[in-house]
């Protein structure tokens, strides 16, 4: 079971910063990989289940799929963090980031009561990308979870 699981996870922890990479490209944002993310932890439920031995209990698949949406997650979370990082110092801090956006953000910010300043800063950076990397945490244990329960029910 813990064998399954550590391969799926590290299967979908691969796919998945794959993924965050490729979000990098311009107008290939975060809304556009959702669908694929989602459709990336359904699969590593249905790794988990494809290795699980025989038989196939929907309840260890329940618990070896979050295991495994764990550890995909956390890695996954861990690459987010880092390139976020990484991002923040290659544009040059704050500054640098919100000179490289269009005034349209800045001014839509600005209307609906946060400052660009402050949501750009290191602090609002990392507030929002440890807020990212929780919600995909919860969504990578509860869809892998779920996904290899109903992969385990499903007749082979």
């Amino acid at each position: 079971m813990g064998e399954a699981a550590i391969k799926a996870g590290l299967i979908g922890a691969v796919v998945s910063s794959l993924l965050i990479s490729l979000k990098l490209i311009p107008l290939a944002g975060t809304c556009l990989f959702l669908f694929v993310d989602i459709l990336v932890w359904i699969s590593v439920g249905y790794l988990t289940v494809h290795w699980l031995p025989l038989p196939k209990q929907p309840s260890i698949a329940l618990g070896t799929g979050g295991v495994a949406g764990l550890i995909a997650g956390l890695l996954s979370g861990l690459f987010l963090v880092i390139l976020g990082i990484g991002q923040y110092f290659w544009f040059g801090g704050a500054s640098g980031l919100m000179s490289h956006l269009p005034k349209a953000s800045t001014d839509f910010y600005s209307t609906v009561g946060v400052s660009p300043a402050v949501l750009f800063s290191g602090t609002g950076l990392a507030l929002s990308t440890i807020l990212i990397c929780l919600l995909n945490l919860l969504l990578a244990v509860v869809i892998s979870a779920l996904s290899a329960t109903l992969f385990a029910r499903s007749p082979r």
